[in-house]
């Protein structure tokens, strides 16, 4: 499964996927910092993650002149989002490389008649129905409910049968998520006690200046 996306389509270039695996991992970045309040839950963390990648993309679609190549298909919280027509939906997954969320992994009604309006060249030797393919943005937080952990955002295409035709992986460590490891910090450096004594006046300044100059 070594096949890059833009095999299944030219739309799905690196920089694109980049740009849209980086709008969901710093919304989760973000969003988790924040949430640190003795009345949130995991419960209340991710609905608000969830709720704002949905808005971050959402908001993505109508800036079309920034990204033009981004397209909303569906809105709400069953949101569909296309790449140069090609239909994807996203979803949060503790374990992305076997997701479990069946209302994601069944292909939607406006993913179906957007898929009949495209005519895609799968790579040779693909058996699979180009109109049966789902494309899934996939962010895995296994940390949210501790706020530890490793962000990995996965791009996949699943056939009729929800088998992986590819996985496209962005990761990164939110380092500011858990504390940094002690070795890694720069040596301490010993700085003097702040002084405590008020700096004099200008105007007794001033008065000192005077006396030394009548002497």
């Amino acid at each position: 499964m070594d096949l890059h996306p833009r095999n299944y389509h030219a739309g799905f270039t690196q920089e694109r996927l980049d740009t849209i695996a980086a709008m969901l991992l710093g919304v989760v970045h973000a969003s988790i910092e924040c949430h640190d309040h003795p009345l949130d839950d995991l419960w209340t963390r991710n609905t608000t993650i969830f709720g704002r990648m949905k808005n971050c993309l959402e908001r993505a679609a109508a800036s079309n002149n920034e990204y033009s190549w981004l397209h909303l298909v569906k809105g709400g919280n069953d949101l569909v989002l296309a790449i140069e027509g090609v239909p994807f939906r996203f979803a949060t997954e503790y374990d992305a490389e076997h997701p479990k969320k069946a209302h994601i992994l069944r292909q939607s009604s406006h993913e179906k008649r957007q898929m009949s309006q495209m005519a895609l060249d799968f790579p040779e030797g693909d058996i699979v129905d180009p109109e049966s393919v789902k494309y899934r943005f996939y962010v895995e937080a296994p940390g949210m409910d501790d706020q530890d952990g490793e962000v990995n955002i996965y791009f996949m295409g699943l056939g009729e049968n929800n088998q992986k035709l590819f996985m496209w992986r962005y990761g990164a460590i939110v380092s500011a998520l858990y504390p940094v490891a002690s070795e890694t910090l720069p040596p301490a450096v010993e700085t003097p006690e702040p002084g405590t004594s008020i700096p004099p006046r200008r105007n007794e300044l001033d008065e000192e200046k005077g006396d030394v100059s009548e002497s």
